[in-house]
């Protein structure tokens, strides 16, 4: 059986919760440019942006509704946590990203 990052992410979360969150942060990150790429290829989507910025447009766009824009904010703050060793990070944190990455962003896989 093959695992992708998310599920191999979940398998980590329990014992190597900051590792689980950066792997499954980079798969979140790919997946958001997709849907943002798909949502704004007429004008500005080969252009690089920040996370925040194509959160907010997605939300604009009425591609994702505002609850789940608070997700996903919440989710980019899960990963900048884990790539912060200073930071505290709790297991539970990194299940509730996995959870919100698994819930919205799979289906924007092309």
């Amino acid at each position: 059986e093959t695992y992708g990052p998310v599920e191999l992410s979940r398998i980590l979360c329990e014992r190597h919760p900051r590792l689980a969150a950066m792997l499954a942060g980079v798969e979140f990150e790919r997946l958001l440019r997709i849907k943002w790429r798909m949502v704004r290829s007429k004008d500005k989507g080969k252009q690089k942006t920040s996370v925040d910025n194509m959160i907010s447009d997605l939300a604009k766009h009425s591609a994702i509704d505002r609850r789940e824009a608070r997700w996903l904010a919440s989710v980019w703050d899960v990963r900048n946590k884990a790539v912060h060793p200073d930071l505290n990070l709790s297991r539970e944190e990194v299940d509730e990203m996995i959870s919100c990455i698994e819930s919205i962003c799979f289906e924007w896989e092309v």
